[in-house]
Order: C-alpha cells, then structure tokens, then sequence
C-alpha cells in the first residue's frame, strides 16, 4: 500500500492502514497504489476526499457517551489496534444497554496497548471524567485498563489512570465470556482528574481508553462523561440498574439510595400506564404481571429504561 495525502501529516504511508493530520482547514485528496505479490499495481485517487473544517465536533463544557447507537466506534470516535479492535457489544443483562468491549478472553494480545480514543475536545475548565467500568478477573491472568490523555501538539500521551487484575475486577461482578447470565453484572465508576495544567491554556485534548491484554476475562466500559456534559443533570447522570432484561416478568432494579420514595410509572409501547407507585427499597424485586412486549419504566429523577418481556 502506497498512500498519498498531499497537504496533510504524514504526506506519504505504506501500511494498509494509517492516520493522517492537517493543520489547514480546506480539502484535500487521497491516492492510493496497491501492488500484490507479483507486482501487479493500480492506483486510485480520490479528490476532495477530506474536509477538513475549524468547528468544533464536541459541545463546550463536556459530553458523554454511553455506547447505545448503532455506529461503533461512535461518530468522530477512533481507535489504534496493535493487537485486537475494541467492539461494540450489549449488556449481558439489558439488551438495550451498550458497551464498548474488549474480548480479552477470545483475543491474546500479549499485553498490546489497544486504544479506544474520543473525539478531540476543548478541556478548558474541566477537572475531569468518569466512567464505569465491568470486569471479573479470570484465574490468574492479569488484564490492564487505563486511561490516557494527550493534549493538542504534543507526541506522548500521558497516563491518567490504570488499573490490572484484581484491581480491576469489580467485587460480585458476574460477567463471563461464555454470556453466562446466572449472576449480576456489577459496574464499578471511576474518576479520572485532568492535571490542572490542562484545564487553563490546553484547548485541544484526547483521551484513550487502553485495554492491555493478559488473555483473562472480557472488559466493558459504559457511562462515559467527560466535564459536565450539557442537558445532563446530575440525577440524570446517577447510576441506576434494571436486570435481567428481556425477562419473562421478574426483574431487579437497583436505584441510589437517595432515590428511594421516589414516584415511578410503567407504560407500555403505546404510552398507558401499566403500573404506577413509589420505590420501597434502593434494591427491589419486581414481578410483572405484564403481556410480552416492551415497556418503560420511569423513575422520577433518573432516566428511563426500557424493558422487553419474553
């Protein structure tokens, strides 16, 4: 592979894939020549192919992604795969539910540095992120996760966060490669401080989300929030859990605790209420005597599921 990206950095590459960056706003075309092991070649040219513009693809003061759309990675969202891609995947017990995946248990990368990487955004004022994390060790083989940064300019990146092993595995987490869905999926969040050198006088930042695999268990990460993303309340933000889903009928929630006595509302799929009430307990078991379908459940103050009954 023979690459050509007149204007941008670099201007020539020679592997089947590559990244390239312009530091002009304006477009830009792409050539490429493959040559196959006899020799034979051809050559493509695409005009205009890039457009490269000076607008902002994220809004001010932060964003979040919760990996539910059908595009992965999400739009303007990259990754960097020395040893295996990153996937999308689906909640062993919401199948409403995305997750960004790394199948440690089917994939041995001898311990790569496979990277998920946000859009760039501008960090200013920002003190940091969170996001939730699934994970149970398998055996002894140790699995890593970390978190990057890497301001606009700079070659290296810069290490955040990280976590291996038992320090990653989130106590009473149920989550097996084989899709066993016997126990419950627990997620744990964490936060990540930005260095306060980058939240005045850096205008550009990414993040990287680093999988390195030990060949152990998969990793899930969910509920990124980078910021304080706007729209986006703090209750709105609070973590709440709904399992198994689909279900014939019986399901668990889990709400914080300061939402117990809060009002809820279970409506079918053409908007009546099926059920309504208050919440008794932050963990409470609920049997609904329900035709298959699906259903939102609404609890006020947090956001609201969907349900699928079998």
């Amino acid at each position: 592979y023979e690459w050509g990206f007149p204007g941008g950095l670099p201007s020539v590459a020679s592997s089947e894939e590559v990244w390239v960056a312009y530091d002009e706003v304006g477009a830009f075309d792409v050539t490429l020549t493959v040559t196959d092991a006899l020799g034979a070649s051809d050559t493509w040219t695409w005009e205009n192919m890039i457009d490269v513009v000076n607008v902002p693809v994220l809004p001010a003061g932060g964003f979040a992604e919760n990996f539910d759309g059908e595009q992965f990675p999400p739009a303007n969202w990259r990754m960097e795969t020395p040893g295996h891609a990153w996937e999308h995947a689906w909640d062993l017990m919401d199948e409403t539910n995305g997750v960004a995946q790394f199948p440690n248990y089917w994939v041995g990368t001898d311990g790569a540095m496979d990277q998920l990487i946000t859009p760039a955004f501008d960090p200013t004022g920002m003190t940091g992120m969170s996001f939730d994390v699934a994970h149970r060790m398998y055996a002894d083989y140790i699995d890593g996760l970390e978190v990057w940064g890497k301001p606009g300019g700079e070659n290296e990146w810069t290490v955040l966060w990280s976590a291996y092993g038992a320090d990653l595995s989130v106590p009473d987490c149920y989550t097996w490669f084989w899709y066993d869905t016997n126990g419950e999926v627990v997620w744990a969040t964490h936060e990540v401080a930005f260095p306060a050198s980058w939240q005045e006088g850096v205008t550009c930042l990414e993040l990287a989300f680093v999988n390195v695999g030990g060949y152990g268990n998969h990793t899930w990460i969910d509920q990124v929030s980078v910021g304080n993303p706007v729209g986006i309340s703090e209750h709105e933000r609070a973590q709440w859990r709904l399992f198994p889903n689909p279900n014939e009928g019986p399901f668990t929630t889990m709400v914080p605790v300061e939402f117990v006595g809060s009002a809820y509302a279970l409506t079918d799929q053409v908007g009546r209420v099926v059920q309504q009430g208050t919440i008794k307990t932050s963990t409470e078991a609920w049997l609904l005597p329900a035709s298959p379908g699906w259903y939102v459940l609404e609890i006020q103050g947090l956001a609201p599921k969907k349900i699928v009954i079998h």
